[in-house]
């Protein structure tokens, strides 16, 4: 009979050590996730804005300082008036499905007969016509401070200015920003780092542009052709669409669903002539406009 062979497993103070030096490390970025995120959206922000910058610089002699000032005010002014153009057309989309949702929910119920093998109960109605009331709310309030609504979205004011501070000081002091880099990286590794960071800001920048590009796009061939099916709320299931472009893979059919919601709410047929000018929607995109704009921008097809 073979005698048993005892294994011992050893395991050194170093290897402890380690292990919770990565515990801390991740609980460290876990902490600063928020800080985190905000030099993400500025480097991506200040990649997309550094070619503007440096157009101005270069043919208007304008320096970087004041070309990032411009470029703010420029945006500022256009999104500020698009907004006060778009929100109370916004606003009175959203209240309307807040109000009628479940007499929305209702006919479309009994337009598709097997909603029922869904389950969905009256407190989910109840809920989403209650999120869709706070939804209204707060773009009712955003009409009396745009620059609220905005900071918002990047999850405070703080974060807000952040990003504003951030990214303005990445696209003037860029130069200052690889002096810092010489000092802390060995000097074998910096000319492969520096270059792979230049193709990532420039990529990234690209990427940007050329997202916002089709992202408008998807926007306005939604509107016109909900407006021409006579959708309701066509404007808001537009806009839908339009931000869920910046969502990989599934971010069409996602923008989709909230539109062959209320086309089934209003009669069987327009529910799937709205199926169909999604499909012809996203081929259109998968085809023709996202390969030429992206090709155009970042060079990938």
């Amino acid at each position: 009979m073979k005698e048993r062979q005892e294994v011992s497993i050893t395991i050194s103070t170093l290897t402890i050590l380690k292990v919770v030096f990565v515990f801390i490390a991740l609980g460290f970025v876990y902490l600063i996730r928020d800080v985190i995120g905000v030099v993400i959206v500025s480097f991506v922000l200040a990649s997309a804005l550094t070619p503007a910058v440096e157009w101005l610089f270069q043919k208007h002699k304008i320096p970087r300082v004041f070309g990032v000032v411009i470029l703010y005010v420029s945006l500022f002014a256009a999104i500020t008036l698009v907004l006060l153009l778009l929100i109370p057309a916004i606003i009175q989309q959203i209240g309307d499905i807040a109000n009628n949702f479940p007499d929305y929910y209702t006919r479309f119920s009994s337009e598709v007969g097997n909603l029922r093998d869904f389950n969905f109960t009256h407190s989910f109605v109840t809920n989403l016509q209650t999120s869709l009331q706070g939804i209204r709310t707060d773009l009712g309030s955003a009409t009396g401070g745009i620059l609220n609504t905005l900071s918002s979205v990047f999850g405070g004011l703080f974060a807000f200015i952040g990003v504003l501070v951030i990214t303005f000081y990445l696209i003037v002091e860029e130069q200052a920003m690889r002096r810092f880099l010489q000092n802390i990286i060995p000097p074998k590794y910096l000319p492969k780092l520096s270059g792979m960071l230049d193709d990532i800001q420039q990529k990234m920048g690209m990427w940007l542009r050329g997202q916002l590009v089709l992202s408008l796009v998807i926007f306005f061939v939604t509107f016109v052709g909900l407006s021409i099916l006579g959708v309701r709320n066509a404007l808001v299931l537009a806009l839908f669409a339009g931000l869920m472009e910046f969502v990989p893979f599934i971010g069409s059919t996602i923008g989709a669903i909230p539109a062959v919601f209320f086309g089934f709410a209003e009669a069987t047929w327009l529910g799937f002539t709205v199926i169909g000018f999604y499909i012809l929607v996203q081929q259109l995109e998968n085809n023709i406009l996202a390969p030429k704009i992206m090709q155009k921008s970042v060079g990938l097809n």
